[in-house]
């Protein structure tokens, strides 16, 4: 046989073998890349959108969700919200107060507490009506175009009956869905909002089905009291969303661990995902008196067909930690992504199909630091008051 066709033959054996196994790898192997906040407390900010607009444009952000507590007035954009006002400076960039200074120190020592509350008054500026129009964080989330958010203590604590259903119906019109499996009505038995979402992802020529599940801790209230003399508050009575009079006893949150051993079998069965993401209001494991309700590490351990959860509650910053399944083996992901705006979990899942299914076999993750404006470091004695608003008016 001539040499020069065997070389021939040879060579078209291997491009298209290499073809075959890059077609494979493409088809056979996928990534996504989920994004997550917690306890912004309306604290959202030019890095926040600047980070996910960038994941995004760079094909990440494929999911972008929030496990709670995401509702508040962390920035003057959102007090002005809440409130229709805003406060007035003098010609040193001091608050305006109502009263006499009589020392000429910039405080006013009379005639200051206008409410009766032993507190003295800002002059302020009438700029709207309170809770008119979209609330900055809205508008914020629906430009980072947020998959979810799920329910935590102070979206209950922080509304009345009303304000939370028009809290939920904003964020329905702006597409974001409002997520608690574990919230129920006491008198239909049904949930209050969606338990979890799905969304197909196109990766390349796959399709990955990804569900994501929201909790709830039922630990909503913080009910304590100060005595005198003590540093800290005593924590005592019912932390049960049932204390919380506003809502008349409509709603109850029911067990974590029963709830998500119960939602993702129920996923599982008719949803038929490839991946399941956790976002729980909930820290790793209890910390009592204060945070009863954390089972993060318990839910990792013991519930099965979860592949990572986006933790929240107690403000801290976990880049990642892994936990033993003990029913199937699998190491299940938690992160948390700080507070106040400060953070954002960047998690790779990383997802290979073999019989026609697909699994994730690894799974990595970060919390981003975002440069925002930390009034707390701030040297109010050299920096006119003023200026902090601005600098705090959207971190």
């Amino acid at each position: 046989m001539n040499k020069k066709y065997v070389a021939i033959g040879l060579v078209a054996v291997l491009l298209a073998s290499a073809g075959g196994a890059a077609y494979y790898k493409k088809t056979h192997e996928a990534s996504i890349n989920v994004l997550g906040t917690t306890d912004i407390h309306g604290a959202t900010s030019r890095a926040m959108i600047k980070y996910v607009e960038d994941k995004r444009k760079n094909s990440g952000a494929d999911l972008v969700v929030d496990s709670g507590d995401f509702w508040g007035s962390e920035t003057y954009e959102m007090q002005e919200w809440f409130d229709g006002t805003r406060p007035t400076f003098d010609e040193n960039g001091r608050v305006r107060f109502y009263g006499k200074d009589l020392d000429g120190d910039g405080f006013n020592e009379t005639d200051s507490d206008i409410n009766g509350d032993d507190i003295p008054d800002m002059i302020v500026e009438k700029i709207g009506e309170p809770r008119q129009g979209q609330a900055p964080l809205i508008r914020d989330l629906e430009r980072m175009k947020f998959d979810s958010v799920t329910l935590g203590n102070h979206e209950f604590v922080e509304n009345s009956q009303e304000e939370f259903d028009y809290l939920v119906n904003e964020l329905n019109k702006a597409n974001i869905s409002v997520l608690s499996a574990n919230l129920y009505n006491n008198k239909t038995n049904k949930n209050v909002v969606k338990p979890y979402i799905v969304k197909e992802i196109k990766e390349g020529p796959n399709i990955i089905k990804a569900a994501v599940l929201g909790l709830t801790l039922p630990e909503v209230a913080e009910p304590y009291k100060w005595e005198e003399g003590k540093e800290r508050p005593t924590y005592t009575g019912d932390y049960s969303l049932a204390s919380l009079e506003q809502y008349n006893n409509q709603y109850r949150l029911d067990d974590l661990v029963k709830e998500a051993n119960k939602w993702t079998k129920y996923i599982k069965e008719n949803e038929n995902p490839d991946v399941v993401i956790l976002t729980v209001h909930s820290g790793e494991e209890p910390k009592k008196p204060r945070h009863p309700g954390n089972r993060v590490k318990e839910i990792a351990r013991t519930v099965e067909g979860i592949d990572a959860i986006v933790a929240g509650h107690t403000h801290i910053t976990i880049q990642q930690h892994e936990f033993k399944n003990e029913k199937t083996g699998k190491k299940v992901l938690v992160t948390q992504p700080s507070a106040r705006g400060g953070g954002i979990s960047d998690i790779d899942l990383n997802l290979k199909k073999k019989n026609g299914k697909w699994t994730v076999v690894s799974a990595k993750s970060k919390v981003k630091e975002l440069d925002i404006f930390d009034g707390s470091k701030v040297d109010y004695e050299k920096t006119p008051m003023s200026e902090v608003y601005k600098k705090g008016y959207r971190l």
